[in-house]
C-alpha cells in the first residue's frame, strides 16, 4: 500500500528531528491468532496478555522525591538546585506495583529538558547484580552531536537499596557538579522486573491528585508553576466490554477504543484502519511534500519551505474516530495529509505533517463496522472519550490475511486537543498499548 511508504518516510524523518532516549524495552509481537489483530510495537506492559487490566493505571504507585543533603525536600525551595549541591533521589516502590509474583530487576530514574539539544542524565540500579550505573550528555555550542557529561554524577558508595516486606527502597546519591545553562529538567522513572517487563508510574493518578508524577529539577533556577505546569497528557487503550486490554479481536466481537486525560478532551480525528480493498472504492490522490527533504530533513525548519513535489497515493476507505465539542463519532472517509507550521518558541519553528480523514458519505460504514451507540460517547465530564463497535465479515484490512489483518494507527501524526485548543501529549510509555 503506497500510503504506508509515504507515512513511514515522514515518521522516520520526525524521529530523526525530534528523537529522544526512550527507556522502554522492545518486545516481540505475538503472532495474530484471529482475523483482526492489533500490532503492539515496542510493547510496554505490566502483565501477560491474559492478565492485563486497565485498573493498573490507578493501582499502587511509587513515591518519588528529591532531597538536599540536609534532608529538606527540594519542593520546599521551588525545586531549585545549584551547582555543587549534593542530593538524594528517593524511590519507594510497592512490590504490588510490579504485579503479584514479580520481582525487581532494575530501577531507573532520568531527567531531561524539553526541546532539542537537551542535556540528559540517567541513573539505574540493578538489584539482581547489585550494580549502580549512570550516564549523561550535553551539547557543546555549535555541535550537532552530544558529548558525555557528568553534570549530574552518581555517588554509588553512598547510594542505598533496601528490600522490605511490602516495598523496595532505592536511594540515588547524586551531585550537580558541572554547571549548564539554567534549565528545568522533567524527570521520570520506571522499574523492570526479572522477566524484562518495564512498568512506569501513572501520570493519570498524579494528575488526579494534583501533583507531579516525578518532581522537576530546576538547575540554577526556581520552578515557577505558572511557567512549568504539569504536562497535559492523554492515555489511549483498546479494551473489551470488561475493561480487559485487547490485542486481538474477531468478527462480531465488540472492542472499545478509549482515550482519557487529566484535562477535558476537546477534539481529535484518528485514522484507525483501512476497511476494504474493494477496487470500486479506490481513489488516487497526490500528496504534497518538499522535494528538498530528500537532501536534508533540516529544511523542515524553514518557514518559507516550498512544497514543490507530489506523491501519488492509492487510497481505500478508512475508519476514523472523531470527537468534537458535541459528541464522539465513528466515520468513514479517505486519508489526507496536511502540513502545519508549528512555533517552537525562541524564533524557531518547524513544519509538521498531520494525518486526517476527509469524510465521504458514499461509503456504507455499516457494511464493515457496526457501532455500539451505548458505549460510544463522551464521559466523565470530557475526561474520557470512547468509541465502541465490531467488524463484520466484509471487513478486509490486509490482502495477506483474507478478511482480516493488523491495525497500525499512525498516532504519531494525530493531533489531540483539549477544550481550549491546546495540543495534548501522548504519554510515551503507554501509547504503544
Amino acid at each position: 500500500m503506497k500510503r504506508i511508504y509515504t507515512v513511514a518516510l515522514i515518521a522516520l524523518l520526525l524521529v530523526g528531528v525530534a528523537g529522544s532516549i526512550s527507556p522502554a524495552i522492545a518486545q516481540t509481537t505475538p503472532d495474530p491468532v484471529m482475523r483482526v489483530a492489533w500490532e503492539v510495537a515496542n510493547e510496554t506492559q505490566q502483565f501477560e496478555h491474559s492478565e492485563q487490566n486497565s485498573n493498573w493505571v490507578f493501582g499502587p504507585q511509587p513515591s518519588i522525591w528529591i532531597e538536599y543533603s540536609n534532608g529538606t525536600d527540594i519542593a520546599e525551595n521551588s525545586y531549585r538546585i545549584e551547582r555543587g549541591m549534593n542530593l538524594t533521589v528517593n524511590l519507594i516502590i510497592p512490590k504490588s506495583f510490579l504485579g503479584v509474583g514479580n520481582d525487581l530487576d532494575v530501577a531507573q530514574f532520568w531527567g531531561t529538558r524539553d526541546g532539542p539539544r537537551a542535556p540528559t542524565f540517567g541513573l539505574a540500579y540493578n538489584a539482581t547484580s547489585d550494580r549502580w550505573n549512570s550516564l549523561g550528555f550535553t551539547y557543546a555550542p555549535g555541535s550537532e552531536e552530544p558529548k558525555p557529561s557528568n553534570f549530574i554524577s552518581l555517588d554509588s558508595l553512598n547510594s542505598e537499596f533496601t528490600e522490605e516486606t511490602d516495598y523496595y527502597e532505592v536511594v540515588f546519591a547524586i551531585s550537580y557538579n558541572i554547571a549548564i545553562a539554567p534549565s528545568i529538567l522533567t524527570t521520570g522513572m520506571q522499574v523492570i522486573d526479572t522477566e524484562g517487563r518495564p512498568v512506569s508510574s501513572s501520570w493519570l493518578t498524579a494528575a488526579t491528585e494534583g501533583r507531579y508524577a516525578s518532581p522537576p529539577m530546576g538547575l540554577g533556577m526556581a520552578v515557577n508553576p505558572t511557567e512549568f505546569s504539569r504536562p497535559n497528557y492523554y492515555y489511549a487503550e483498546i479494551v473489551d466490554e470488561t475493561d480487559r486490554h485487547l490485542h486481538y479481536t474477531d468478527v462480531n466481537d465488540t472492542f472499545i477504543v478509549r482515550m482519557m486525560s487529566g484535562v477535558e478532551l476537546g477534539s481529535t480525528l484518528i485514522p484507525l484502519t483501512q476497511l476494504t480493498w474493494d477496487p470500486a472504492y479506490q481513489i488516487t490522490v497526490n500528496w504534497s511534500y518538499p522535494e528538498s527533504i530528500s537532501v536534508s530533513d533540516s529544511v523542515l525548519f524553514d518557514r518559507n519551505l516550498e512544497f514543490d513535489d507530489t506523491y501519488s497515493v492509492d487510497l481505500y476507505p478508512t475508519l476514523a474516530l472523531k470527537v468534537n465539542e458535541t459528541d464522539a463519532y465513528v466515520v468513514a472517509g479517505y486519508l489526507d495529509l496536511a502540513w502545519e507550521w508549528l512555533d517552537l518558541g525562541g524564533g524557531l519553528g518547524m513544519w509538521f505533517p498531520h494525518l486526517t480523514v476527509v469524510e465521504n458519505s458514499t461509503i456504507d460504514l455499516s457494511k464493515y463496522y457496526v457501532i455500539d451507540d451505548d458505549l460510544t460517547g463522551i464521559f466523565d465530564s470530557r475526561h474520557t472519550v470512547q468509541w465502541a463497535g465490531y467488524f463484520t465479515n466484509e471487513t478486509d484490512l490486509d490482502p495477506g490475511w483474507d478478511y482480516g489483518g493488523i491495525i497500525r494507527p499512525e498516532m504519531g501524526l494525530v493531533t489531540v486537543l483539549d477544550v481550549d485548543g491546546n495540543p495534548l501529549v501522548a504519554r510515551p510509555e503507554i501509547t504503544t498499548r
